[in-house]
């Protein structure tokens, strides 16, 4: 069985016109089968560089390696940005090291189902067909491998496959490739043109695997041919069959390059030394004579244990056993597979190796394990499955990444202390509900005015760094929180605060997506996002009780709730020391990235990029009604008999929490948009329902909801936004997307405030409640018009 699971299609590319070649074919490949691509470029260190000195982004000097990650940046993007307008979604990434390996290793992070390259750049060779590196990425890796042979005038042409053609000669060996196309057509709706070259003297030292199938009578072969074309057609697949007469490297070549539409898929051994690494080597003249892309289909089984474990590439070999990094779909984590070709031993053997799959794997001492967790046979192969344990340091639950949520945990602590207890501070001293807003927003508008420095200094100085000075920003302006005794010294700390959020925020948020696996940085975002979460929900019932001495009262008062201010200095004080042990925290953690340094005066696209502008839109819209939480709501709360307005917030925060352990993978697995627009719903119809609620039971309930569409929404749309980049960038992309929550912060608070003194509580609820659904409805504007150019280009092609 071979997965028809085709989501994530890996393009390495160097720089040169003749690696770009094979874009097209990729993306062909991924319209066909509604996969995704990554765009990835992997700069050769060490001995690589003496063997690859023709590589256009290698540099020597000083300086050339500071605008090098910048350069290969805007190279990427620049690619993706004209595949995104065709439809394809694009991820790119950049890595350094051993080319083959490190291409390997790509594919394994992202989850890829294909790696597509040419066979060769602007290397000079050649003997450049699965030579060099695409040899070494074939032997290392279990995913199929798409080959091109680049043309000499490097242009990228427009392809669009109608047929696949699959070699056949009765082997299991390349029925493996069979399959594969058998997926590909059927995800893509393409035909299948089986073709058998009749031989009259075979090839001397052509591997067959010892196929007891392979013959070249005519009639028994087209049995077999016609066999496979009807089980195929089940699928809902036109099949063909054809014979061919003469020498099988010469016919192949010829019969793929019949059509301009044509990819060929054929199966390899994928072993060192080209003579044998081939299937006979008709796919080695293939790849270095056809003008016809290739795709081949390694001589093992892509997925084993009936489609529940994929392989992804391989770890060691050695006494009759190969072990890969394998991914368990159904426990999605992964493992490490065994297997060993079941005929060419004895039942006898068969039996023993079974009956010992309890004991200690001894192949590979990376991922030698005490236990077999699950043993069966499949495909012809006897499959061990035991803990992966190569990729320990790659888990979500790394000690940096508690260390960060630890602190952030301790931040939220903070901040949340002050969310109900300064409107009602506010009102303590005479305050209206303008100056409410007033107060609340100008935390906002200094996040904006500090915003095009943000993503900036986050890059260029390094996410700790700015971390640290950002959260010592936030207990200084708490001290001075805890002074203010008039609005002016209140909206004074409020906009030291709000500068050290937008930094910190932008820093912490990046952090996080650097010490995790990038393939999983929306399950990751959502296991963070439970602790500002936690911290969001017991800070404001802390900071109620510090200030009222309420905590669990339910009644009538707001009279009481007036008189009883002196001690929000003690409530501020609290929040200064919690956000002191957060700078702690942070000072502890152990920063992956590697800052750029400020070499030029900021410009606009050091800290905004136009990919993370939608996610931000989207943002403005959920925390227009989240800010509408904490301004008018715990005035609201309290005339509703709820004396601790945090009581409210911390129902929110503790709704959110299953809300992140389900849609954490699940934006991971089957897009972040799937996970935030339902979640959209939710926000804007729990907070349109509050000024409509009239007991403090009702608003709790609608603080679960509301918190379970804030869970699943704020985490994937922060993914969303973080993924559409590269790591160097991805501050200024965070920083892009929190643009639409200090607007919330600022003009939305402003304005939440006007109408609730003009309008009315209401009235203010229904604008707040309303703007996460007209999100929904800009989001599907901007999709469709995407849509709409991308069909008006292809009519006008």
């Amino acid at each position: 069985m071979v997965t028809s699971e085709f989501n994530r299609i890996l393009v390495p590319l160097d720089g040169s016109p003749n690696s770009e070649q094979i874009i097209m074919p990729a993306a062909s490949l991924a319209h066909s089968t509604g996969s995704s691509m990554v765009l990835v470029q992997v700069v050769p260190t060490g001995g690589g560089i003496r063997r690859m000195t023709w590589h256009p982004f290698r540099r020597s000097t000083t300086h050339g390696r500071l605008s090098q990650q910048d350069e290969i940046s805007d190279y990427l993007r620049g690619l993706a940005e004209g595949l995104r307008e065709e439809g394809i979604e694009v991820a790119i990434d950049a890595a350094q090291g051993e080319v083959a390996e490190e291409i390997v290793a790509l594919g394994t992070r992202h989850r890829a189902s294909l790696i597509a390259m040419c066979t060769h750049g602007r290397t000079g060779l050649r003997r450049i067909a699965l030579g060099s590196v695409a040899e070494q990425v074939l032997r290392r890796s279990a995913l199929p491998l798409l080959l091109y042979r680049p043309t000499h005038d490097a242009v990228r042409r427009e392809i669009s496959w109608r047929k696949l053609v699959v070699p056949l000669d009765g082997s299991p060996l390349s029925e493996l490739a069979l399959q594969q196309a058998s997926a590909i057509a059927t995800a893509g709706g393409l035909n299948v043109e089986l073709v058998h070259v009749l031989s009259d003297s075979p090839e001397p030292g052509a591997a067959s695997d010892g196929a007891p199938g392979e013959t070249q009578d005519h009639q028994a072969m087209e049995t077999y041919l016609r066999e496979r074309a009807e089980a195929i057609s089940q699928q809902g697949v036109q099949v063909s069959y054809r014979f061919l007469n003469g020498d099988p490297r010469f016919q192949m070549v010829e019969a793929a390059q019949a059509e301009s539409d044509n990819l060929v898929v054929m199966s390899t051994h994928g072993r060192t030394g080209l003579g044998r690494m081939m299937h006979g080597s008709v796919a080695d003249h293939m790849v270095r004579n056809s003008s016809a892309p290739v795709l081949l289909v390694r001589g093992r089984p892509s997925t084993i244990g009936g489609g529940r474990y994929r392989l992804l590439r391989l770890l060691g070999e050695g006494n009759k056993k190969e072990v890969y990094l394998g991914y368990d779909t159904q426990d999605e984590r992964e493992v490490a597979v065994t297997l060993v070709k079941s005929h060419i031993l004895s039942p006898q053997q068969v039996d023993q190796i079974k009956a010992g799959a309890e004991s200690i794997s001894t192949v590979g001492d990376q991922v030698a394990a005490p236990l077999y967790l699950d043993v069966g046979e499949d495909q012809g192969y006897i499959y061990m499955i035991s803990a992966a344990l190569e990729y320990v340091e790659e888990r979500i639950l790394n000690p940096n990444f508690l260390l960060v949520s630890l602190g952030t945990l301790l931040v939220a602590v903070s901040l949340s202390i002050l969310h109900p207890t300064i409107p009602l501070h506010v009102q303590a001293i005479g305050g209206t509900a303008t100056d409410v807003s007033r107060v609340v927003g100008v935390m906002g508008l200094s996040q904006l005015l500090i915003r095009p420095f943000v993503g900036w200094l986050v890059d260029g100085k390094g996410r700790k760094p700015i971390a640290v000075i950002s959260l010592t920003m936030i207990a200084a302006a708490c001290l001075v929180l805890a002074a203010a005794q008039t609005t002016l010294v209140l909206m004074l700390g409020q906009f030291l605060m709000g500068v050290g959020f937008a930094m910190g925020y932008t820093s912490i948020v990046t952090m996080v997506g650097e010490v995790v696996p990038p393939d999983r940085r929306g399950e990751s975002q959502a296991a963070f996002g439970l602790f500002p979460q936690l911290g969001l929900g017991l800070g404001p019932v802390i900071g109620i009780w510090l200030m009222l001495g309420q905590f669990l009262s339910f009644g009538s008062g707001a009279q009481e709730t007036a008189a009883q201010t002196g001690s929000f200095t003690f409530a501020a004080l609290a929040a200064a020391a919690v956000a002191g042990a957060s700078v702690v925290a942070f000072l502890f953690v152990r920063d992956p990235y590697r800052p750029q340094g400020l070499r030029r005066l900021p410009k606009l696209s050091d800290s905004f990029r136009q990919e993370a502008a939608l996610a931000a839109v989207v943002n403005f819209g959920v925390w227009m009604a989240r800010v509408a939480t904490f301004t008018i709501l715990p005035i609201y709360a309290v005339q509703q008999g709820l004396n601790n307005p945090g009581l409210f917030l911390m129902i929110v925060a503790l709704g959110s929490f299953p809300a992140k352990q389900l849609t954490g993978r699940a934006s991971d697995r089957y897009g972040f948009a799937v996970v935030f627009l339902p979640s959209l719903i939710l926000i804007g119809v729990s907070v349109l329902l509050i000024p409509m609620t009239h007991s403090a039971f009702g608003l709790l309930v609608l603080g679960a909801i509301l918190g379970l569409g804030l869970g699943a929404a704020i985490p994937s749309l922060t993914a969303f936004a973080a993924g559409s980049v590269s790591s160097e960038n991805r501050g200024a992309a965070v920083n892009t997307f929190t643009v639409g929550r200090d607007l919330a912060m600022s003009v939305g608070a402003l304005s939440l405030g006007f109408i609730t003194a003009h309008s009315g509580i209401n009235t203010a609820f229904l604008v707040a409640g309303l703007s996460p659904l007209l999100a929904i409805v800009f989001y599907g504007g901007a999709k469709g018009l995407a849509w709409v150019r991308v069909r008006a280009r292809a009519t006008d092609c």
